[in-house]
C-alpha cells in the first residue's frame, strides 16, 4: 500500500476490511523507496502526486518496479492520485514530468474542481469484483485525464452519478490492474476489498 507524503488518502474502513479478509497491508513509498516490497498486490490511494511530480519522476527504480509488477500480472488497484501516478505524465503548473506509464494518457490541471459522491456498477469482471456489482464512493480532484485516443481503452466502472475519467466511464482496466478517479467505499460493496484480496491470493497460488 502506497503511503507517504504524496499518497495518503484512504478510507480507513477499506484497510480494516482488507485486514479482516486476511491481508497484511505493507506500506511503501513511491517517493523514497527504490523498489516495491515483496507483496502479492498493490494498492495506490489518493493524495497529491502533482505536488511531488519531480520526486516521483526521478524515482525511476520505483517506476520500473511497478512496470515489472504489471508485466507479472500482479493485482493493482489505484485511486485518483494513484491513477495520476500510473499515467504517462503529469503536467502541472508549467512543469511536465514522466510517470509510470501504465495508463495510456496524461494528466493536466482541469478547468473545474470535481467533487461528488459517485455510484454505479462494475461494467466487467475485474480485480474489484464481478460485472454488475454496485459500487459507491466519492471523487475529489482538480485534474483531468487526457487519454490517448489511438489506443483501445477498457473501463471497469460505469457511473450513474459522477464524472470518472470521462463521461461516466472510470477505472482504466488492463489485465489485473484497475485505475480510477473514484474512491470506492467497502460498505457499498462488501465484495471489495475481499475480491481484490482473492485476486492477490490467486496470483500467489493460495486459493
Amino acid at each position: 500500500m502506497a503511503m507517504d507524503e504524496a499518497f495518503n488518502f484512504y478510507y480507513r474502513d477499506n484497510i480494516e476490511m482488507m485486514e479482516l479478509s486476511g491481508a497484511k497491508p505493507v506500506p511503501f513509498s513511491p517517493v523514497h523507496d527504490s523498489s516495491l516490497p515483496d507483496v502479492d498486490g498493490i494498492y495506490i490511494g489518493g493524495g497529491y502526486p502533482e505536488l511531488y511530480v519531480r520526486e516521483l519522476s526521478e524515482n525511476q527504480g520505483m517506476r520500473a518496479s511497478l512496470e515489472r509488477a504489471h508485466e507479472r500480472d500482479l493485482p493493482i488497484y489505484a485511486e485518483c492520485g494513484g491513477l495520476m501516478y500510473l499515467a504517462r505524465e503529469i503536467e502541472w503548473e508549467g512543469e511536465r514530468q514522466e510517470m509510470v506509464g501504465l495508463v495510456p494518457g496524461k494528466v493536466r490541471r482541469g478547468s473545474i474542481r470535481v467533487v461528488s459522491y459517485v455510484h454505479g456498477h462494475l461494467a466487467r469482471d475485474c480485480v474489484l469484483g464481478p460485472a454488475g456489482a454496485k459500487i459507491m464512493g466519492h471523487e475529489f480532484h482538480h485534474s483531468e485525464m487526457v487519454m490517448d485516443e489511438r489506443e483501445k481503452v477498457d473501463y471497469a466502472i460505469r457511473l450513474a452519478r459522477g464524472t470518472g475519467v470521462k463521461d461516466g466511464l472510470d477505472g482504466f482496466c488492463e489485465g489485473r490492474m484497475v485505475a480510477s478517479y473514484s474512491h470506492i467505499h467497502s460498505a457499498s460493496f462488501r465484495g471489495f476489498p475481499a475480491e481484490f484480496i482473492r485476486a492477490c491470493r490467486e496470483k500467489r497460488g493460495l486459493n
